[in-house]
Order: C-alpha cells, then sequence, then structure tokens
C-alpha cells in the first residue's frame, strides 16, 4: 500500500478535517443524548415514585372509607342516642324529678363530667362519663326494671355499674330496697374536659 505524496495531502486534509469534525460532533450529540436520557430516566423515576405515594395515599383513603362504612351504623345509634356531643343534664334530672314524684323515697346524685380514666382522647374524641347514684324502694322487680328502662330511653348511654338490691325485711311487706351506681357515658371533643 502507497503512503499519499505530499501533493495528495491538501485533497486529504479537507476531507480529514471535515471527518473529525463529523465524528466530534457525532460524539458531541452521543453525549448530550445520554445526559437527555439520564436526565429523563431521572424525571421518570420521580413520576413513578409520586404515582406510588398517590396510590398508597388513595388505598389509604378507600381504606378509611370502608373503616367509616363499618362503623356508620354504630355512630348513627350512638347518635340517636345521644351520646354525641354535650350531655342532657337537664332531661336526666326531669326524669329523676318525676320517678322521685312517683316513687316516695327516691334520691340521687349526679356528679360532674370528666374524662373516663384509662381511656385516652383518640383522634380529638374523649369518652366521658358522670356518676349517677340512686337509692329507692320498688314494689317489686318490675318497678326496678322500668326505672332501668325509663334511664335507658334518655340521651346518653346509661351503664349500668354496681346494684343492690335487698329484699325488704318485713315479710308482710312485698318490696325491694334499691341502691345503684351508672355510668352515664357519652363522647365529645377531648379539649372539652380541659
Amino acid at each position: 500500500m502507497r503512503l499519499p505524496a505530499r501533493q495528495d495531502w491538501p485533497l486529504l486534509s479537507k476531507a480529514l478535517l471535515v471527518l473529525l469534525l463529523g465524528l466530534g460532533a457525532g460524539l458531541a450529540l452521543c453525549y448530550a443524548t445520554w445526559r437527555h436520557r439520564d436526565a429523563a430516566q431521572l424525571k421518570f423515576n420521580q413520576a413513578l415514585s409520586q404515582l406510588v405515594t398517590m396510590q398508597n395515599q388513595v388505598d389509604d383513603a378507600r381504606a378509611q372509607l370502608e373503616h367509616l362504612g363499618n362503623y356508620q351504623h354504630e355512630y348513627a345509634l350512638l347518635r340517636r342516642r345521644g351520646a354525641i356531643g354535650v350531655e342532657h343534664r337537664l332531661e336526666w334530672v326531669e326524669y329523676l324529678n318525676a320517678e322521685a314524684s312517683r316513687r316516695p323515697g327516691l334520691s340521687y346524685q349526679i356528679g360532674a363530667r370528666r374524662a373516663l380514666p384509662g381511656v385516652d382522647a383518640q383522634n380529638g374524641l374523649q369518652l366521658f362519663a358522670s356518676k349517677l347514684d340512686v337509692r329507692f324502694t320498688a314494689s317489686d322487680e318490675t318497678g326496678w326494671s322500668s326505672f332501668n328502662a325509663g334511664l335507658r330511653r334518655l340521651p346518653g348511654w346509661a351503664a349500668e355499674g354496681a346494684c343492690q338490691i335487698a329484699r325488704s325485711p318485713n315479710k308482710d311487706v312485698a318490696a325491694l330496697s334499691v341502691d345503684c351506681s351508672y355510668e352515664w357515658l357519652s363522647i365529645d371533643r377531648a379539649e372539652v374536659a380541659e
């Protein structure tokens, strides 16, 4: 193979220069494409991460909606019973006073509303209780049962605690001595306790 003579060099130098410029432009284009692909890959990964985050949020919202649906019936029951929000002390006192006029010797005491011990607030809501102590004499078991049924019709949730029921020591009198303790439960915002 023969090397080009010096007189061929000016003709070849232009072609070589164009070749080198084309090669440089090709390499620059490859580098730019590689950088663009990396930037596009980074944006894709960020978008994918955002998509996964949003999908998790949608899944959480769907789970909360299902959870809410599961407890909707119980919430509606508590709402109807008047166990959500403020206490209904006036209704309680009116009922107890009416019962006292029907049941001579009925005495009661309603304690202050307080957060139920051992039950922490959740989602800004707190379970509250007001202690109710009642003493009266019932003519028979149905008198005590009707008193309890009347309590359960009142707003709130009267949870029976301890009850002592004793028959009258006088065998000629069919009467029951009733001494009961209740916790009147309600659910309200936790800051109400402060």
